[in-house]
């Protein structure tokens, strides 16, 4: 039986009103972003770390620190009412449109919930 694969979905969308920025400010000297992707690698139980942006900034810092970024995010799910369930089906369009297979399961981390534990996940 093949295991299943699990990727990690860190969405940063760019446009933060109340504190601009907010998902690439520095925190110990390392960007949130840059938080949660070095989280989601060191624990070694994810096929792929991928970041969800609007930015190109921000995708650039997100390979910085090891993340797959293969497409930025629409504006339709980078607006600020944007749920969720938009920016999966932002990501299972984009994927489709790419020819790449969704994974069978997703873990969801933000970059603005940087203290996490292993036992937590």
């Amino acid at each position: 039986m093949t295991p299943p694969r699990i990727w990690t979905i860190v969405a940063a969308r760019s446009g933060s009103k109340g504190l601009p920025d907010k998902n690439i400010r520095p925190l110990a000297g390392v960007p949130l972003l840059g938080h949660a992707v070095r989280f989601a690698l060191s624990s070694n139980l994810f096929e792929k770390v991928m970041v969800s942006t609007d930015s190109d900034k921000y995708a650039e810092i997100g390979r910085s620190y090891g993340a797959w970024v293969p497409f930025l995010r629409g504006e339709a799910a980078s607006a600020d009412d944007s749920m969720e369930e938009h920016v999966l089906a932002d990501i299972d369009r984009n994927l489709r449109n790419n020819n790449i297979d969704p994974p069978d399961m997703i873990v969801w981390l933000r970059p603005t919930f940087p203290f996490r534990s292993k036992e937590d996940l």
